[in-house]
């Protein structure tokens, strides 16, 4: 990455008068600039002198001094004390440019602007092609999976050798249903799947994972009705559900899921009947499928699940014309005020309010969900064992300052939930600069909270530790996208579609397309589609998310 050191005009920003003036002579050295090029796309990075930092309150820009684009300033994006990024747009000659940037000393005696000029090498920018390499899918998944793939413990997306296995030692499985790019599976791999109590306890399973991106993936999810992830499934050699639960647990609280499962390895939930227990199971395991009807015909017999009743009660009339949907919610609200699950039905019952034109509801709803956030945030230890994290919590209640307009609250609390994250890798000594899945929230965080340099950081340096994954680049595109900084969304989002595959594929293509579309390369957007789409494996059901995401792609390509 070549370094140019570039002397341009200078100028002097006098504060106390609030105009600006030429300078004869200036306090501080020119910024330094570093020319980056990335899938044709430039970035171009200034880097203060020692003992300056940049003014991240005063203008600025580069602006492009020649070609058909001459005139145009560009904002930046990224910028920090200590670094401003900014990706002009590449074309097929060389241009010439212009930084503006305002440089302080350390105690802010001064702030002057400095104008440093440079040129963006000519590029030939290629269609855009669909990453074809000579891998079977299996050894694409293998390689793209990572860490989830690299575990000795589990077998990978070979459901066939695990049940074989498993009748051959007749032991239980255990199933996990995960996503690479999902940060609670991460966490599963991180925090769980790599403590020596759990290594301990698996030796009485025989360990399956399965990619939900994958096609190896799709008789199971369809059998069992895998609905999001991780969904942790126990099975019987012959693949009868024994238990299940979705959602992050700490090893303590998934080892006591591992006791019971063992506990209850004679006995698949849909051999038991008449007990109490059996219909809990049944309810539990028909509630998280999906299936409110066999869910509410056993949880009515279960007193101490009648939450989890109204849950199933409510997912029915959701799923059905919502008539008597408001009055349920109500009623759930009214049983049970401050669980972690009414936080859910106020955002559904504000929903509500909002399609029927109801705004003084609307608000008093997601004021009560304020209350209630913020009273299981204070008090932390309630969340553990729970399928929703502390942050999680936080990402509900910033959500809801900004349904009601408060969005500096919103800011606050996401920039809260950012700082606990990084506490928790932390906590869990691991490394700041690689750690996936609370990274992938905090970016996120970070970005809600305005601190949007920062999490461009994170991204970047998942980025370099993960350089063949989709994962990092896709969710960095999207931010650049809702940012409108098309420019650096276009190579992340080639770069997501290059390293994906299966499911993946096809959200990255869509993606891709949308950048390709904010930046009115149309013919580009549209041979990214039809090719996807012509490439894809079409699944058997629409229970299998594959055919929803093919569908989503067929309908973007009606707005080309």
């Amino acid at each position: 990455m070549p370094l140019l050191s570039l002397v341009g005009i200078q100028f002097l920003l006098s504060t106390s008068l609030a105009t600006y003036a030429i300078a004869a002579t200036m306090m501080a050295p020119d910024f330094t600039l570093a020319i980056q090029e990335r899938a044709g796309t430039f970035q171009v990075i200034a880097s203060p002198p020692a003992t300056t930092h940049f003014n991240q309150e005063a203008p600025a820009w580069l602006q492009i001094t020649g070609g058909n684009k001459g005139g145009e300033k560009l904002k930046p994006s990224a910028k920090t004390k200590t670094s401003v990024v900014f990706v002009p747009q590449a074309t097929d000659t060389e241009t010439e440019f212009t930084v503006s940037l305002y440089l302080c000393d350390e105690a802010n005696t001064f702030c002057e602007n400095h104008q440093v000029k440079g040129k963006l090498p000519a590029v030939t920018r290629k269609k855009p092609e669909l990453e074809k390499k000579n891998l079977n899918s299996k050894q694409k998944e293998k390689a793209m999976g990572a860490p989830a793939g690299e575990s000795k413990l589990f077998i990978l997306n070979d459901p066939e050798k695990a049940f074989a296995l498993a009748k051959k030692e007749k032991k239980p499985l255990l199933i996990d249903f995960f996503a690479i790019w999902c940060p609670p599976c991460n966490l599963l791999d991180s925090d769980v799947f790599s403590a020596p109590s759990f290594a301990a306890a698996a030796k009485n399973f025989v360990l399956l994972k399965l990619d939900a991106d994958s096609e190896a993936s799709w008789a199971m999810k369809e059998q069992h009705k895998i609905a999001g992830y991780p969904t942790i499934l126990f099975a019987t050699p012959d693949s009868e559900e024994i238990s299940r639960f979705a959602g992050f647990r700490p090893a303590d609280v998934f080892e006591k899921e591992m006791t019971l499962a063992w506990k209850w390895r004679n006995d698949p939930i849909f051999k038991l009947s008449g007990s109490p227990d059996a219909h809990e199971r049944r309810g539990l395991m028909h509630l998280e499928k999906g299936e409110y009807e066999q869910a509410i015909s056993h949880l009515k017999l279960v007193p101490s699940k009648q939450e989890q009743l109204l849950l199933a009660e409510i997912g029915k009339l959701k799923a059905g014309n919502k008539t008597g949907l408001q009055a349920k919610l109500e009623e759930s609200l009214r049983k049970f005020p401050s669980s972690l699950g009414s936080l859910e039905n106020r955002q559904l019952l504000a929903e509500l309010f909002e399609e029927n034109g109801n705004k003084n509801g609307k608000r008093k709803t997601l004021q009560d969900l304020i209350a209630t956030a913020s009273a299981l945030i204070a008090k932390p230890e309630s969340l553990k064992g729970a399928e929703a994290t502390l942050t999680d919590v936080q990402g509900m209640l910033a959500e809801a300052y900004e349904e009601t307009g408060q969005a500096d609250l919103a800011k606050k609390v996401w920039s809260e939930a950012a700082e606990q994250l990084k506490k928790e890798i932390q906590h869990a000594k691991k490394d700041l600069a690689t750690e996936r899945g609370r990274n992938l929230e905090r970016a996120y965080c970070l970005w809600k909270s305005g601190r949007q340099a920062e999490a461009d950081a994170v991204y970047t340096q998942l980025e370099q530790r993960y350089p063949e994954e989709f994962t990092f680049y896709y969710a960095h595109a999207s931010m650049k996208l809702k940012l409108d900084d098309v420019s650096a969304a276009i190579p992340l989002g080639q770069k997501a579609l290059k390293s994906s595959y299966g499911d993946n594929r096809l959200r990255s293509a869509l993606l891709y397309a949308k950048t390709l579309k904010a930046a009115k390369r149309i013919d580009e957007a549209r041979t990214v589609i039809r090719q996807t789409i012509a490439e894809a494996k079409v699944p058997a059901t629409e229970a299998i998310r594959s055919g929803r995401y093919l569908q989503a792609l067929r309908d973007f390509e009606k707005t080309l």
